[in-house]
């Protein structure tokens, strides 16, 4: 995601839409090279995988448009 502040943003809009992620977040990972974490289990579809993967997208490129 880069910096803690697009990490948090993208994670609080897919909170939104149901998907529970955990930030990567320094001093784990360089303060730059925030990190968005998840687990996938055998018991998901790859339909709600999927659909985790387009809401990640669609909010990414919201949060760095907002964050212009």
């Amino acid at each position: 995601m880069g910096l803690p502040k697009i990490a948090y943003g993208v994670v609080n809009k897919m909170m939104k839409d149901g998907f529970f992620l955990n930030i990567g977040i320094f001093p784990a990972v360089p303060i730059k090279n925030t990190g968005v974490r998840f687990t996938i289990t055998r018991l998901h579809t790859f339909e709600q995988i999927e659909s985790m993967v387009k809401s990640m997208a669609k909010h990414f490129v919201d949060v760095l448009k907002e964050e212009e």
